[in-house]
């Protein structure tokens, strides 16, 4: 398959997006490498039903597309210049993908662990809703019929979700359905991402929880600054200092993110046999590798292994 210039790729990105342009040359590769991976998996899938290899390919497909397009959500937030908003972002994409990565890691358990992720969710809608219930006791009354009248809409729509499941499942012969890992750092484990799963997720959480590191790094950072002032010392910006470190963090965290989505690529077309697509997504992952941010190390992986 050919492999275009990054400048190429990279407008379609911005066109796509409704971008201007992309203001850092390590975003725009990444956005390249995106928008590369979408048009070799589009290229690559078969056309002909009958040349589909696994009834599975389009929900497998779904996965991968929606990587991509919570990747490039994190790109459109970095290019902003908004670092905790694009930390917060990247975690989301994160967490779809490892999530594609756990359904696509053994080709024998495809169809299974498919089958427990939508369980998984079903399970958590009714959890809410019951959890919903005994909060809208203490709701004013005037307030009581809407509460429950949306509870009676989401209960409705679990059961007639869970119905149509329980014919999925029996049809394609899965018995457990209840085996999806419950917390996250199960996945991460699973997918030999447990590394990952200390350092880069845990650090990423901050920032979508509301943690206070970033208030806190500033609030010392403009003390120091300040005093500094009143004394007449010279000297850099702490301040300022601190600003450039959140921007290549948010940055690297970019990096991983888009590097993470690429191997759930590689990982789907090697599942469906997309050899041509997989030699191309290979390449992809390559060139992106090369624009590697300098504080991690030259043998880092995903899955923290050395090549």
């Amino acid at each position: 398959m050919e492999l275009r210039g990054i400048g190429v790729e990279a407008e379609v990105f911005c066109t796509t997006f409704g971008l201007a342009r992309i203001t850092d040359h390590k975003l725009e590769a990444m956005a390249a490498a995106l928008t590369r991976t979408r048009r070799i998996i589009a290229e690559g899938y078969p056309k002909d039903p009958e040349q589909l290899e696994s009834a599975t390919i389009g929900l497998c497909e779904r996965l991968v597309d929606r990587s991509l397009d919570l990747s490039s959500a994190a790109l459109c937030v970095a290019n902003a210049s908004l670092d905790a908003a694009t930390e917060a972002a990247c975690r989301a994409a994160i967490e779809q993908t490892v999530a594609g990565l756990y359904i696509m890691r053994e080709p024998d358990s495809v169809v299974r662990r498919l089958v427990q992720y939508f369980y998984a969710y079903l399970d958590e809608a009714d959890y809410r809703v019951t959890e919903w219930e005994k909060s809208a006791a203490n709701e004013p009354d005037t307030d009581r019929p809407m509460f429950e009248a949306a509870r009676a809409q989401r209960r409705a729509a679990s059961v007639a979700e869970r119905d149509f499941l329980e014919r999925v499942r029996v049809e394609l012969g899965v018995d457990d359905a209840k085996g999806w890992p419950k917390k996250i750092k199960d996945r991460f484990v699973q997918c030999d991402l447990a590394s990952s799963y200390r350092t880069i997720y845990g650090a990423l959480s901050a920032q979508a929880h509301g943690g206070a590191e970033d208030l806190v790094h500033e609030f010392i950072a403009r003390s120091i600054d300040s005093t500094h002032e009143e004394s007449g010392r010279t000297g850099g910006s702490i301040w300022a200092t601190q600003r450039a470190e959140n921007r290549s963090f948010a940055l690297a965290m970019a990096w991983f993110t888009v590097d993470l989505t690429l191997e759930l690529a590689i990982r789907f077309a090697r599942l469906h046999g997309l050899s041509s697509a997989a030699v191309a997504l290979r390449l992809t992952r390559k060139e992106h590798e090369l624009e590697m941010p300098d504080w991690m190390p030259a043998n880092f992986t995903p899955s923290g292994k050395p090549r």
